[in-house]
């Protein structure tokens, strides 16, 4: 009887003993500064254990691992404790979309775009292509700068566009060619302002500005909107003399 007593005193005694038992939770952030935690401490065994990871700016969790085995998903995290625990909570950088276009499509090109981790620069760069020129980048509508080159830090999802306009022609000739002279010819933007001059040579006289058979303007210097590729032509003629001659005596 002694014996049977003395056994069942000493399981008891271990029961309480287990029952009893404190374990710790060790808590630390993937990558340092990435985010915060709570939770960490003693607790006793059978107690049910909340650890919770909150990301900071920038930042968005992963999951919790213990000895880099999956141990949650979620960022509060739930579990009975039966044993010392060490976790690790896991965050990584926002990726964000940034989308860069050409308008039109057929003014120039576009290098930069593409997914970024928060806080890196993006470097964006606008080449317009022959025959027209850059104008500006913008955002949602609003002039963000107006040099070709944009950077700016990741910070979220972003859509620009590079807009570009067309470059016309100014081509001129004289008619005739020979020492009558114009001035004015090049690439003007488009909807630009336009003068082109025509000098004649000594003896002549300018007479009118031709686009094709047709005349443009009897203007000298003539003034117009450049809105596409023009080809004028400044048309001289010799200026005539009346000669008056009389002889004498008439008789």
């Amino acid at each position: 009887m002694r014996v049977f007593l003395s056994f069942a005193v000493m399981l008891a005694s271990a029961f309480v003993g287990l029952q009893g038992q404190d374990y710790t939770v060790t808590i630390s952030e993937n990558p340092a500064s990435s985010g915060t935690t709570t939770g960490a401490g003693t607790y006793a065994s059978g107690t049910n254990v909340t650890v919770t990871a909150t990301a900071a700016t920038g930042y968005q969790f992963v999951n919790w691992t213990e000895n880099s085995v999956l141990a949650s998903t979620t960022a509060s995290y739930t579990f009975t404790i039966t044993a010392d625990r060490i976790l690790v909570a896991n965050f990584s950088l926002l990726q964000y979309n940034i989308v860069a276009s050409a308008s039109p499509a057929e003014g120039g090109t576009v290098t930069g775009a593409g997914e970024y981790p928060h806080g890196t620069t993006v470097n964006l760069t606008a080449t317009p292509n022959t025959g027209y020129v850059f104008l500006n980048w913008t955002d949602d509508g609003g002039i963000v700068s107006t040099e070709t080159t944009l950077s700016f830090e990741a910070v979220s999802d972003r859509t620009l566009a590079a807009n570009f306009a067309r470059r016309y022609i100014v081509t001129l000739e004289s008619n005739p060619a020979g020492g009558c002279t114009t001035t004015g010819a090049g690439l003007y933007d488009a909807g630009a302002s336009a003068t082109v001059t025509a000098i004649p040579a000594a003896g002549y006289a300018f007479m009118e500005w031709k686009e094709g058979p047709t005349t443009a303007s009897t203007s000298n210097p003539y003034n117009f909107q450049v809105i596409s590729d023009i080809s004028l032509k400044a048309e001289f003629e010799l200026i005539e003399y009346l000669i008056n001659a009389t002889s004498s005596p008439t008789s």
